[in-house]
C-alpha cells in the first residue's frame, strides 16, 4: 500500500490529502463556530497561535536539523540524536513557561486568557514537538506521501471525533477544545511511532552531537521561528490591539486562506531535500519546473476561488464572520503572489545559507510586527492581513535577490509568462466577485479550464497521463 502511494506525483498526493484533510477541518471548524461563543474560540485560537511558536522556538531547529544531516551524514544515528536534542530543549522550555506564567499570560497574551487555560494549553508543546521533530524522519526515509497522509489527513481527521463528544457532553469553553487536540495529537504521536519502528534502525545516541550540531541547528531553528512569527504576529498584536472576537474572524479568513498555498508548501517540502546542489544536476530541474507549474496553477484555482466566493464561504461560520472578507482577499492573493517564488527559501537552508536567509526572515518579520502597529488601529483586520502579506512577499523577495549572485535563480522561480496568467486571473476574479452567485459559478468554471490549459507543462502532463491509460487498457 505505502509503496503505491509513493509512486504518486508528491505535489498531486500533497494537495489531495491537504484538500480532504481541510474539508474535515472546515467542517470541525463550522461545528466549533456553532457551538461555542466569539468568545471563547477567540481566546482558544489566540493561545494557541502562541503555542504553535512556542514549540519551534523551544526546539531551535531541531526538527529542520533532522533533515539537513541525515541529508549530511545518511546515518539514522543522526535521527534518534536530533530528536533526543529536541526533546531535552522542549522540557527545559516548558518547566520555565510554567513557573513564570504570569509574566507570560501578561505579556504575550495581554491578560485575554485565563492561568488554567494557559496550563492546559502547555500539555500541547510536548506533544506537537514531538510530532515535528519525527514527521521529517519519514520524509527523508523516502516516503514523502506517506508524510502527507500522516500531516494532512489523519491529523485534522482524528481530532473531529474527540470534539463532538465534549461538544455532547456539554464541554463547549476552552476545556472542551484543548481536551480534543491533545487528545487526538497522542493518538496521532502513537501511530507516527508505530510507523517509525519499522523503517529506522535505533542505536544509542551520542551526547556530543547536542553541542557540535547547535550552532547550525540554531540557525536552521531560527529561520523556522522567524517564519511562524511573520505568520502568527499579527493574530497576536490583533489580540493586543483589538479583541479575541477580532481574532476569532481573523482566524478563520487566515486558516481558509493558507489551503490555496497547500499545494505550493507540498512543493517546497517534497522537494526540499533534492534542492541540495539543485544547480549542478540539472536532471532536477524538469521534474522541479513541472511540480513548480502544478503547484501554482493549483495555488491560483484555489485562491481565485477564495476571492470569488469569500462572503458565501466565511457565512458558513456565521453571519458575523462575513465582515472579514475583504482581509480573506487580500491574504489570498498574497499567497498567490508567494506562490510564483517556488522554493528559494528552502534551497537557501539546504545548502548552507541558512544564516542569510535568518536574516531575510528577521527584517520581514520586523516589517510585518511595524506594519501590525501601524495599520491594525486604522484597518482592524485589514491591516493585520496586509501587514502579513507584505511580510512573506519581502521574505521571498530578497531570498530571490540573494540567490540570484549564487547561480541560475530563474530556474527556481515562476517564468513571466506564468505571472502574467495569474495576474489576469486573480483581476479577473476580483472584477466578478460582487455578481450573483450563477454568474460567479460560471466565470470561474471557465477562468479555471482557460487558466490550466493554458500551462504547456501541465497540458503535456495530462496528455502523458492519458496515453499511459490508454496503453494500459
Amino acid at each position: 500500500m505505502l509503496e503505491k502511494i509513493e509512486k504518486v506525483n508528491n505535489v498531486v498526493v500533497g494537495l489531495g490529502t491537504n484538500l480532504v484533510g481541510n474539508v474535515i477541518m472546515f467542517l470541525t471548524t463550522i461545528y466549533i463556530t456553532n457551538n461555542v461563543t466569539e468568545q471563547v474560540y477567540g481566546e482558544f485560537r489566540l493561545t494557541f497561535s502562541l503555542i504553535s511558536i512556542l514549540v519551534l522556538a523551544l526546539m531551535l531547529g531541531r526538527d529542520s536539523s533532522v533533515l539537513y544531516f541525515y541529508q549530511k551524514e545518511k546515518k539514522d544515528s543522526v535521527i534518534l540524536e536530533e530528536v533526543m536534542s529536541g526533546l531535552l530543549l522542549i522540557s527545559i522550555g516548558c518547566v520555565i513557561l510554567y513557573l513564570f506564567d504570569d509574566f507570560f499570560i501578561r505579556t504575550l497574551l495581554s491578560n485575554q486568557v485565563s492561568k488554567g487555560s494557559y496550563h492546559l494549553s502547555l500539555l500541547m508543546i510536548p506533544l506537537w514537538a514531538a510530532y515535528n521533530l519525527l514527521t521529517p524522519v519519514v520524509r527523508v526515509k523516502g516516503f514523502v506521501n506517506s508524510s502527507f497522509v500522516l500531516s494532512n489527513l489523519l491529523q485534522r481527521f482524528l481530532r473531529f471525533p474527540f470534539l463532538v463528544v465534549f461538544v455532547i457532553l456539554g464541554y463547549t469553553g476552552f476545556a472542551g477544545l484543548a481536551w480534543s487536540m491533545i487528545l487526538s495529537q497522542i493518538l496521532l504521536l502513537g501511530i507516527l511511532l508505530y510507523y517509525l519502528f519499522s523503517v529506522v534502525q535505533w542505536s544509542t545516541p551520542a551526547i556530543s552531537s547536542f553541542f557540535t550540531r547547535f550552532g547550525y541547528a540554531l540557525s536552521l531553528g531560527v529561520n523556522s521561528i522567524i517564519l511562524a512569527i511573520a505568520g502568527k504576529i499579527d493574530v497576536l498584536i490583533l489580540g493586543k490591539l483589538s479583541s479575541v472576537v477580532d481574532v476569532a474572524v481573523y482566524d478563520i479568513v487566515t486558516s481558509l486562506a493558507i489551503v490555496c498555498l497547500f499545494p505550493y508548501i507540498a512543493l517546497s517540502k517534497s522537494f526540499e531535500p533534492r534542492l541540495y546542489q539543485y544547480f549542478s544536476h540539472p536532471e532536477k530541474r524538469a521534474s522541479y519546473r513541472l511540480n513548480l507549474s502544478l503547484a501554482m496553477t493549483l495555488t491560483t484555482l484555489g485562491g481565485v476561488f477564495f476571492i470569488i466566493f469569500s462572503r458565501e464561504i466565511l457565512a458558513l461560520f456565521g453571519s458575523e464572520y462575513i465582515r472579514g472578507d475583504f482581509a480573506f482577499l487580500l491574504v489570498s492573493v498574497s499567497y498567490i503572489l508567494i506562490s510564483c517564488w517556488g522554493a528559494v527559501s528552502e534551497w537557501m537552508t539546504m545548502n548552507g545559507f541558512a544564516k542569510f536567509n535568518f536574516a531575510f526572515l528577521i527584517i520581514s518579520a520586523a516589517i510585518n510586527i511595524i506594519l501590525c502597529y501601524l495599520l491594525i488601529p486604522l484597518y482592524g483586520l485589514t491591516g493585520a492581513a496586509l501587514a502579513l502579506g507584505v511580510g512573506l512577499f519581502l521574505s521571498k523577495m530578497m531570498a530571490f535577490i540573494f540567490i540570484m549572485f549564487k547561480g541560475p535563480v530563474l530556474k527556481l522561480v515562476a517564468g513571466p509568462f506564468e505571472i502574467i496568467r495569474v495576474v489576469i486571473c486573480i483581476a479577473i476574479a476580483i472584477y466578478f466577485r460582487e455578481q450573483s452567485f450563477l454568474i460567479k459559478c460560471g466565470i470561474y468554471c471557465i477562468a479555471g479550464i482557460i487558466f490550466v490549459l493554458s500551462d504547456q507543462k501541465i497540458r503535456h502532463y495530462i496528455l502523458k497521463i492519458i496515453r499511459n491509460k490508454k496503453v494500459a487498457a
